[in-house]
């Protein structure tokens, strides 16, 4: 054929014009809302959504958690804000894209598809299903149904205080099938607990997160349950400044009780202080334990000790004021007199001089060789008494010509109740000012130690 001058095959001519035509017209139609609206009608006819979409159905979860709202460790609750991850297969809600508008997927909500029974069965706040109207289940074309339904969670958690508050505890959140046996529906992990999205909480820091499967019998039939854990440690320095630093500083002022003199009238007004300082502290810590815990809280019991102990120091102050202002003709309680010739040599500090003072028989000096039965003095108890307390008082001394032995200075007849109550301050003193720190600074290293 020719046109135009020239020669023309007529089969190319038709050849060329088809490929235009061809690359110009899309293969199938485009997405439209009419499209869609169609699609999903004819994947809901005969859909029951009653009924489960396999024999046995493979649920994938998981919790993408956004905070910690509360770890309550009196009412023993732990409560989180997230969404869970929810993910299984229909195969009846399958189609080809290219057939429908090239559409990769579809929503439905939660009362148009078959939906798993699942409920946080540890929740103290609700136990129904996990379920959420208002959020969509998106579905592929190849069946895949996933669905993010939201909430807080509130669940009940046994708490450990022995070393609060530096204490760990460990929460979780059980997840359970119900209705649906392990030969029916099976719940799997999907990467257990995310922190994609968590937000950083300002009294607790995660440490660690994981999952584990089980199964729990009712009635003969294995239902599946999956439990999420999230281990969590107290951030401290609150407590610190509020707690740890006042119990530290409130133990110390019990030793000083028994270093204030009698004289001085302010010894039983601040030993009573102390006590009920300790009442305060031990109240305000004891608000915030669980009445119901299998743990005790080894702050608590060092505060009680220490509470005991301050108890014990009023006692001793009375009992100290009591001797001190003891009549001269009035005779000292035998086991009261026996008790401080014990306890005396160790507190009175005189003995070594007595020792070098008298040798053998006490007749001669161990340097100079001079007689103590014509020289030489030392304090007599009641003068040490007097100026123990800080008395301005004549100064007596007892003569050392009187004296046949070193333990004479001790002697049962030259013990009084001023003598008694010097004493004891200062024996109790030196005890509690060994225990006491000694106590606080165990009590310290086990509580961080963890």
């Amino acid at each position: 054929m020719e046109y135009f001058g020239c020669n023309i095959n007529m089969k190319w001519l038709i050849a060329v014009v088809g490929l235009i035509v061809s690359t110009r017209v899309p293969s199938s139609r485009a997405w439209t809302s009419a499209e869609e609206t169609a699609l999903s009608s004819n994947l809901e006819v005969g859909y029951e959504d009653d009924v489960r979409p396999v024999e046995i159905t493979s649920i994938f979860m998981a919790f993408q958690m956004t905070s910690i709202d509360s770890v309550n460790i009196k009412e023993q609750t732990f409560s989180v804000s997230g969404w869970w991850i929810l993910e299984w297969e229909d195969p009846r809600l399958t189609w080809t894209t290219a057939s429908h508008g090239n559409i990769p997927l579809l929503q439905y909500y939660e009362n148009d598809l078959w939906t798993p029974a699942i409920v946080v069965s540890n929740s103290i706040t609700d136990l129904s299903a996990i379920s959420e109207s208002t959020i969509p289940l998106r579905v592929t074309y190849e069946g895949e149904v996933a669905w993010h339904p939201p909430g807080i969670f509130t669940t009940g958690c046994e708490m450990d205080t022995t070393h609060f508050p530096f204490d760990v505890q460990v929460c979780s959140m059980q997840v359970t099938s119900f209705g649906y046996t392990v030969d029916e529906v099976v719940i799997n992990s999907t990467k257990g607990v995310r922190m994609d999205f968590y937000s950083e909480n300002g009294d607790w820091e995660i440490l660690e997160a994981w999952d584990t499967y089980t199964t729990y019998t009712d009635s003969g039939d294995d239902y599946s349950r999956m439990s999420y854990y999230v281990k969590v440690k107290r951030l401290n320095t609150y407590h610190w400044l509020n707690i740890i630093l006042p119990v530290i500083v409130s133990g110390c002022l019990v030793v000083f009780v028994f270093l204030l003199p009698v004289d001085s009238g302010e010894k039983m007004g601040y030993s009573l202080t102390c006590l009920l300082t300790y009442v305060v502290l031990l109240t305000l810590i004891a608000a915030d334990m669980p009445t119901t815990a299998k743990h005790t809280s080894i702050l608590e019991v060092y505060l009680t000790i220490v509470l005991i102990l301050s108890g014990i120091a009023v006692v001793c102050c009375i009992v100290s004021i009591r001797l001190y202002q003891m009549p001269d003709d009035e005779k000292v309680p035998v086991i009261m007199v026996k008790m401080v010739k014990k306890c005396w040599p160790l507190v009175d500090g005189r003995k070594e001089s007595v020792k070098l003072a008298i040798k053998g028989d006490a007749k001669v000096h161990p340097v100079d060789g001079s007689n103590y039965k014509k020289e030489g003095t030392i304090t007599s108890p009641r003068t040490f008494a007097e100026k123990e307390k800080g008395l301005r008082t004549p100064v007596r001394r007892l003569s050392v010509a009187s004296v046949d032995s070193k333990d004479d200075i001790y002697h049962e007849d030259l013990i009084d109740g001023k003598v008694c109550s010097v004493v004891m301050d200062k024996m109790l003193f030196r005890i509690t000012g060994v225990f006491i720190p000694v106590m606080t600074i165990v009590i310290l290293i086990i509580l961080i130690s963890g």
